[in-house]
């Protein structure tokens, strides 16, 4: 862990600009336009700076706009309209039910007889589990990334539904490259080949929204060319739409179905896959998050830059990465990269980002992160990404302390904070199944909590929220994935090094970096 700031070695970081009083960083990174200002990693790219003002200026109203766009989708009404896609996945949840009755039925009884009904339960699980995701699989790309979406939600559904989809990949068939040239060149005005000097016709990569190919452009620069699948936009409008109204259904047949918080997930899915549909939007993600890591002075991760002019919404042309892939330990060991300090630079990274930047990348995983060849993480696919305003930030910071000192009123208070709670929803009954949980696990010690403790509470306590009818905010949802999925990285890559203790010692380092400041968040809940 990196020792505490100097204050000569805060003096030279880029910040340096925004220092309060008593020498310090802020807590707080300036707006956007002012961060741009001051910024330098746009100038290192001909045009850029000018293309980041260009997408910034259209990106924050158009965000505003997509956000209420997906609570219009999202409001139940019944649609008529959809009858036919309605009709379809209707068939498809008869099918996946009467596969189970006429297929695993006798299996399953066999099952039970012979090795115990654990046996035969965990079996009819198994084969439902998967009949299920082979579904959503038939029913579409849509389908898919909920699906995936779903298996990521761990804290927002019970662990049943996430288990059931944690084999769901972001994968399907690739279409073919007639469109992809014929949507490149009407997205960018020009042939193929005057574009670029060579272009890969077999995909890197295809999913549900859009498929990556490998290209060179006439300079010379390796790049990679994201290109949208046809009609995907009103497809997923349409099953947004449809599975609101299923869910308002099936929310009236069953307080256990009510109770798993599904309308929140449906949303959060709406926002982020509105965002995703729009490259010009992703783009302007991958600017902010770089230009905040050169700001916050954090050199350890890096973010390619879109190239000018070739950015629709589409079509997003970007600098391609190349090094060891995030799971591929050996060849990142036989390269002589510490594993140590790639998950403590990560640490530090996704903290600060969360806490101080107010913006960080939203869906890390293995697909998404990419170990350069100078040890650097470099990430990939900025489509989801979270922002946070100041007070957004510091209620995460207050939600986490009273997670970890087991305060009620404050878990309670800070999700408020975040406009989370329905009108008239019952404090005390909440309070009252916060105070279960926490009584539940009472006998651990905050000093000797694991990383996996950790979570496995901080998820518990989300579950509990939302099933009081609080929308659960989707920076608060992206947070907890980045937290999972780097304790899960933690145990592949550095398996000694205690998560948790990592965690605290970030926080030890914000207190020499950003002085009194934190310790004020902190301690309003902690008296």
């Amino acid at each position: 862990m990196e020792s505490l700031a100097t204050a000569e070695e805060i003096q030279s970081q880029p910040w340096r600009r925004w220092l309060t009083p008593d020498g310090k960083a802020p807590l707080a990174l300036p707006s956007v336009s002012e961060r741009l200002e001051y910024a330098q990693w746009p100038d290192k790219y001909p045009g850029l700076r000018e293309a980041i003002v260009e997408w910034n200026a259209y990106s924050e109203p158009e965000r505003e706009r997509l956000h209420h766009r997906a609570r219009r989708l999202t409001r139940p009404a019944l649609r008529f309209g959809h009858l036919g896609r309605a009709g379809r996945i209707v068939g498809e949840i008869v099918r996946v039910f009467g596969e189970m009755i006429l297929v695993d039925t006798a299996p399953t009884v066999i099952l039970s007889r012979t090795e115990g009904e654990d046996a035969g339960k965990a079996h009819i699980s198994e084969e439902a589990a998967r009949r299920i995701r082979e579904a959503f699989v038939r029913l579409g790309p849509t389908f898919v990334k909920f699906g995936q979406l779903i298996a990521a939600s761990r804290g927002v559904l019970p662990d049943e539904i996430v288990e059931t989809f944690a084999p769901c990949r972001d994968e399907v068939p690739p279409f073919d490259f007639e469109i992809v040239r014929e949507t490149i060149e009407e997205e960018l005005g020009e042939k193929l080949e005057d574009l670029f000097s060579e272009f890969d016709e077999e995909p890197i990569a295809a999913a549900s929204i859009a498929q990556v190919h490998g290209a060179v452009l006439r300079d010379g620069t390796e790049v990679v060319v994201k290109v949208q699948r046809p009609n995907i936009a009103e497809r997923i409008r349409r099953d947004i739409e449809v599975l609101s109204d299923a869910v308002m259904l099936m929310n009236l047949a069953t307080d256990k179905f009510r109770q798993a918080n599904i309308p929140g997930v449906i949303r959060l899915f709406a926002e982020t896959v509105n965002e995703e549909l729009d490259f010009r939007l992703e783009a302007d993600n991958m600017c902010e998050v770089a230009v905040g890591l050169e700001l916050l002075g954090i050199e350890s991760v890096y973010a390619p830059h879109p190239i000018p002019d070739m950015v629709t919404r589409r079509v997003l042309v970007m600098e391609r990465l190349r090094g060891h892939k995030f799971n591929d330990v050996e060849s990142i060991k036989r390269s002589g990269i510490q594993t140590e300090d790639l998950i403590r630079n990560s640490i530090k990274a996704v903290v600060e980002g969360a806490t101080v930047a107010g913006i960080f990348h939203g869906d890390l995983h293995s697909g998404n992160v990419m170990i350069l060849p100078d040890g650097r993480f470099g990430l990939m696919d900025f489509g989801i990404v979270a922002r946070m305003n100041r007070t957004r930030r510091d209620s995460l910071i207050r939600f986490l302390v009273s997670l970890a000192t087991d305060n009620m009123e404050g878990m309670i208070d800070s999700f408020a904070e975040f406009d989370a709670f329905p009108y008239g929803f019952d404090r005390e009954a909440l309070l009252d199944d916060l105070a279960r949980h926490a009584e539940a696990r009472a006998e651990q010690r905050l000093d000797e909590l694991t990383m996996d403790e950790f979570l496995d509470g901080f998820a518990e306590t989300i579950r509990i929220i939302g099933s009081h009818g609080a929308y659960v905010p989707k920076d608060m949802v992206m947070f907890l994935k980045n937290l999972i999925y780097l304790n899960e990285a933690t145990q592949v890559l550095a398996p000694h090094i205690n998560l948790l203790s990592e965690v605290t010692e970030v926080f030890t380092y914000f207190k020499g970096k950003y002085g009194e400041q934190m310790e004020e968040i902190a301690g309003s809940v902690m008296g």
